[in-house]
């Protein structure tokens, strides 16, 4: 059982310790424990018709509530991008996050992400707060992450499970390899044409 007063980053730094809540990174750190499935068939990456929003919010839906039960408490999360060369700061900027906005996430931390060149560090702002998932309750949401506007994690709050959509599908954390496999064929038809 989770404890309700735990903050995003104790949470976070128990599950996945100093990787940050990135697909990318996420898929390095932990690939046994990570599937992608696309969100419209034959791997097509953008929606162009009403038909196909309708199959990209109900596959996020289906997954969704193959992850987390309904009225269950997630963390939702979104990412700010925040480094030397630009003015990312999303008070300025609402237009820039709004997932962030609409749900009022809160900023837990700043983490740095590549510090490769030194004239040039970037960082992320992770900002959260409690939710809970109900069926069709983020389809906005879903839809602005699907025209790659904006960035969201949804996080069961009791389990390192993990819904990161993208542009074109969804990556899924679950808390072993057996679980991933058993998501994985059970969704064996929404599976990347040409393989992971």
């Amino acid at each position: 059982m989770q404890n309700p007063e735990e903050n995003f980053s104790t949470y976070w730094k128990r599950h996945f310790g100093n990787t940050p809540p990135i697909g990318e990174y996420l898929r390095a750190a932990i690939p046994e424990r990570w599937v992608r499935l696309h969100a419209l068939p034959k791997s097509k990456r953008y929606p162009e018709t009403i038909e196909e929003w309708n199959i990209l919010l109900e596959r996020a839906n289906l997954i969704g509530g193959v992850l987390f039960e309904e009225h269950s408490d997630l963390w939702l999360v979104s990412l700010t991008w925040e480094d030397d060369k630009t003015d990312s700061d999303p008070v300025r900027h609402p237009w820039r996050y709004p997932i962030l906005h609409k749900h009022v996430l809160t900023r837990q931390y700043k983490q740095v992400v590549d510090d490769s060149d030194p004239d040039h560090v970037s960082a992320i702002g992770v900002h959260a707060s409690r939710s809970d998932w109900n069926p069709n309750k983020f389809d906005m949401d879903f839809k602005i992450i699907a025209d790659d506007y904006d960035n969201g994690v949804w996080c069961q709050t009791d389990r390192p499970i993990l819904l990161v959509p993208y542009d074109g599908g969804f990556d899924v954390f679950l808390e072993n390899a057996t679980q991933t496999e058993k998501l994985r064929q059970r969704f064996i038809e929404w599976y990347p044409e040409g393989g992971w």
